[in-house]
């Protein structure tokens, strides 16, 4: 986990358990089908009036055009967690009319996903 020193820890507000549904999926859907060591590397910077949290994993990888693990397809269970991660960001959005949002960035091994959040300090 590294944190750019520009994000103030102490202060910045992050809603609760917002990255947990993105990481677990990186474990049960990327590392364990694996079958092997794996890595996850989570970044947290600040790019302008923007939180990004960027969880990359060196896991199995999404189905092309899908964005959904390999995994699902393969031991028969749904994920929820992106679904209700996206759900959460709409409702941050209504309420806060921000930009919020979740990106799957392509990459050559494994998966990456963005969260887009406000950065927003508590008072």
């Amino acid at each position: 986990i590294s944190v750019d020193p520009m994000v103030d820890q102490e202060q910045s507000l992050v809603p609760p358990l917002i990255l947990q549904p993105i990481v677990e999926n990186s474990i049960r859907h990327g590392l364990a089908p694996r079958g092997s060591s794996g890595m996850i590397r989570i970044n947290i910077s600040k790019r302008g009036e923007e939180l990004v949290c960027t969880i990359e994993d060196n896991g199995v990888g999404f189905s092309p055009g899908r964005g959904l693990p390999k995994s699902d397809f393969t031991n028969g269970r749904k994920s929820y967690g992106m679904r209700i991660t996206r759900s959460r960001l709409e409702h941050i959005n209504r309420e806060l009319q921000t930009g919020a949002e979740l990106k799957i960035c392509p990459v050559s091994a494994g998966s990456k996903v963005e969260l887009i959040l406000p950065y927003m300090l508590s008072n």
